[in-house]
């Protein structure tokens, strides 16, 4: 049976469980700020593109 401690420096090793679940929060954390990203960098577009489409359109009917 391994040590859980580190020798000569006293802490504490972490369990191979304890990281992947550590990795997972983290990846998840990662995945949804970058959906968020995602969504708002879309809106932004759908924004840019009906200012750059609305004037033409109004121009037209004018």
């Amino acid at each position: 049976m391994r040590p859980k401690r580190y020798p000569y420096s006293g802490k504490l090793k972490a369990s191979t469980m304890d990281i992947v679940k550590a990795w997972e929060k983290a990846y998840s954390a990662y995945r949804v700020k970058g959906q968020k990203r995602q969504e708002k960098a879309e809106q932004e577009l759908d924004k840019a593109t009906q200012r750059l489409y609305q004037p033409k359109l109004e121009r037209r009917r004018g």
